[in-house]
């Protein structure tokens, strides 16, 4: 590849932001999943392009940016923010599901502990 057909820096940042895009919404869908596994893996990788952009966007100082170049990058740091922000809350929505969860189990077993100690009327509310 010649100098002249390489990526300006712009583009390859805007390129990473789609990439942490892809990985924030996979990341999203690993959460839903269940999959702990690929979850750790996939913002493993999303932190890895992260650094890359912050790189990248530092050794690029020295280019001038246009005022289109700049809009761009403005939108992607966006688009990539709100990924994240989407992974975050399908997160929050998740660890809220398993804390009900947990909880209904603790206090079905709390009530069937009390029942079996014949003290069954304060467990019963909880219950219900």
């Amino acid at each position: 590849m010649r100098y002249v057909d390489a990526p300006v820096p712009s583009q390859v940042v805007l390129d990473l932001l789609a990439r942490a895009d892809l990985l924030a919404a996979a990341a999203s869908e690993a959460i839903l999943a269940g999959d702990d596994d690929r979850l750790a893996a996939l913002l493993d990788d999303r932190g890895v392009v992260i650094d890359a952009v912050v790189s990248v966007w530092k050794d690029a100082a020295t280019h001038r940016h246009t005022a289109d170049q700049i809009a761009q990058m403005t939108r992607a740091t966006g688009a990539t923010l709100a990924a994240a922000s989407q992974a975050h809350a399908t997160a929050v929505v998740a660890r809220d599901q398993v804390v009900c969860q947990l909880s209904a189990l603790d206090a079905r077993q709390q009530a069937s502990q009390d029942y079996q100690s014949g003290t069954p009327h304060r467990s019963i509310d909880v219950v219900l």
